[in-house]
C-alpha cells in the first residue's frame, strides 16, 4: 500500500481522519497496543500509524528525542513481529514533529500475523478488534504436508 508521507500527503490523511488503513496516536503507546495494531493492519488491508496526532486530528507533534525512541520501538516490534523491518519516517508538519510507519499487507503465505500472546487482531473501520476466529487452518502453523513415495530397483 503506497502512501504519500509528505507534509501535504500527511495533512490528506489527516483531514480525512481514521479508518482502516489509517491511524492515529497522540504518543507512542505501550509495546503491546502498537504490536495490535501493526498486527491488525497486516492482516487486513496494510496501513499506516501517524504518531504525535490525536484521535481527533490535531497535530501534537513530538520532541526529537520522542520521534527517535518511537521510531526505534516500532523497528524493533515489526522485527519481532514480522522477521522485517516497516517503513518508518519523520515528517514535520506547520513546525511539529510526526512519526509514520507504514505496515503493508501479510503475504497469504504468512497470514495470519498474530501478536506474542497468541492473538489474531484485524481492523474493522477506523477500530483494531480481536479476531473471534478461533479456527486456524493446521497448515498455517506446521506448514503442507508433503508425502514422498521412493521407488528403488536393484539388479541382482
Amino acid at each position: 500500500m503506497m502512501f504519500d508521507t509528505s507534509e501535504d500527503g500527511i495533512k490528506e490523511l489527516i483531514a480525512e481522519g481514521e479508518s482502516t488503513t489509517v491511524e492515529f496516536k497522540q504518543r507512542l503507546p505501550p509495546d503491546s497496543i502498537l504490536a495490535r495494531t501493526l498486527v491488525a493492519l497486516a492482516n487486513t488491508n496494510g496501513g499506516i500509524i501517524l504518531i504525535g496526532i490525536s484521535d481527533k486530528g490535531e497535530i501534537i507533534g513530538l520532541t526529537k528525542k520522542e520521534a527517535s525512541v518511537t521510531i526505534i520501538r516500532i523497528q524493533r516490534i515489526s522485527t519481532n513481529l514480522l522477521n522485517a523491518n516497516i517503513n518508518t519516517g519523520i515528517t514535520n508538519i506547520d513546525g511539529r514533529i510526526v512519526v509514520y510507519a507504514i505496515m503493508n499487507k501479510v503475504p497469504e503465505t504468512l497470514y495470519p500475523i498474530r501478536t506474542s500472546t497468541g492473538d489474531f487482531y484485524k481492523r474493522v473501520g477506523h477500530l483494531t478488534k480481536k479476531s473471534t476466529e478461533e479456527k486456524v487452518d493446521q497448515t498455517l502453523i506446521t506448514g503442507p504436508t508433503v508425502n514422498v513415495f521412493v521407488a528403488m530397483s536393484f539388479r541382482v
